[in-house]
């Protein structure tokens, strides 16, 4: 199907009349709803770094360790943020009780991509 409709949305409409269910009605995609992958982050990532955000729905995360503004003598952003991913890859893994294809579900990325992390920061599960 996708040789006969490159570049194209195939679906069941597409097939040849034998191969339809008969009460399926044509699929009619919402363009003005679907975001690009592109669009979803920008979106999450804005909520995030909202004036309005805060930790209080991560029970677990420690806010004294995030400063609320840049002190005057910084940070060390690679350590913050590794604390942080650290402190997340184990919440998720608790929450689906070590299944890590789960838990990267959970944190909307590859299982690979998550197992390449917990070897980085020595997460045993």
């Amino acid at each position: 199907m996708v040789i006969l409709y490159p570049n194209s949305l195939v679906d069941v409409n597409h097939l040849p009349v034998k191969y339809r269910y008969s009460d399926i009605p044509e699929f009619q995609p919402e363009m003005n709803t679907l975001k690009t992958i592109e669009e979803q982050e920008r979106d999450a990532l804005d909520s995030i770094f909202s004036d309005d955000f805060s930790f209080d729905d991560e029970p677990d995360f420690d806010a004294q360790h995030a400063p609320q503004s840049l002190p005057p003598e910084g940070v060390n952003l690679k350590e913050m943020l590794a604390d942080l991913e650290v402190n997340m890859i184990n919440q998720a893994l608790d929450a689906q009780d070590g299944i890590v294809a789960r838990a990267a579900d959970m944190l909307g990325m590859r299982r690979t991509t998550l197992v390449e992390k917990m070897r980085k920061y020595a997460i045993h599960r």
